[in-house]
Order: C-alpha cells, then sequence, then structure tokens
C-alpha cells in the first residue's frame, strides 16, 4: 500500500520517537520503518500499526491513487482515440452478441 512517507516521519518526530521506538509499537522491525519512511510503502497491517500508534485514522498517512493515474499516459492523440474507437467497437459487438443470444 502507499503511504505518505513524509506524513508518517512528521508525525513521528513531533511525537519525540526514533524509528526504533516506532517499530517497538507497532510490533514490527526498525528496518520495516525505515522502509516505509524511505519508500513510502508498507503492507496493510504495518500502515494500521503505525495508524494506530499515532492514533489517527489510517486515511491520513495513505495515499489514495486518482482515477486519472489509473488511465495508461499518453501524449499521442491518435493513440488515445484509436483506444476510444476499439473500445465502442467492442462494446458494440458484445451488446449485439448479447442482443442476440437473449432473444
Amino acid at each position: 500500500m502507499d503511504v505518505n512517507a513524509k506524513t508518517i516521519k512528521e508525525y513521528r518526530l513531533v511525537k519525540g520517537w526514533t524509528q526504533q521506538h516506532l517499530a517497538e509499537i507497532c510490533g514490527v522491525s526498525l528496518r520495516t520503518i525505515q522502509r516505509v519512511e524511505r519508500y513510502g510503502t508498507a503492507s496493510n497491517d504495518t500502515a494500521m500499526g503505525i495508524a494506530s500508534a499515532f492514533e489517527i485514522d489510517i486515511s491520513e498517512i495513505i495515499n489514495l491513487v486518482s482515477t486519472k493515474d489509473m488511465w495508461p499516459k499518453s501524449n499521442n492523440k491518435l493513440q488515445h482515440y484509436l483506444l476510444v474507437v476499439v473500445s465502442l467497437l467492442v462494446g458494440m459487438a458484445l451488446g449485439a452478441g448479447m442482443t442476440l443470444f437473449l432473444n
């Protein structure tokens, strides 16, 4: 899960905790906390443990994926239009097949 490493580190520093102290509270290794703060990734259990340690809702430390990030990034407008046309054609073919099948 993507977490906000900067936010986690800020919460830890405000409390005056070391990474080791946070690791002990969460029941994980020091290395796990180091990875979380460096790379911004954590397992669900680790993220929940960190949120619990800080007594905050997990939504305050996770990075939600926006829907625009789910679409392929392309600067090529032709590729975009072709993707739309192919999607429409596939949708029409599936719709026609379902209509014939259900009648």
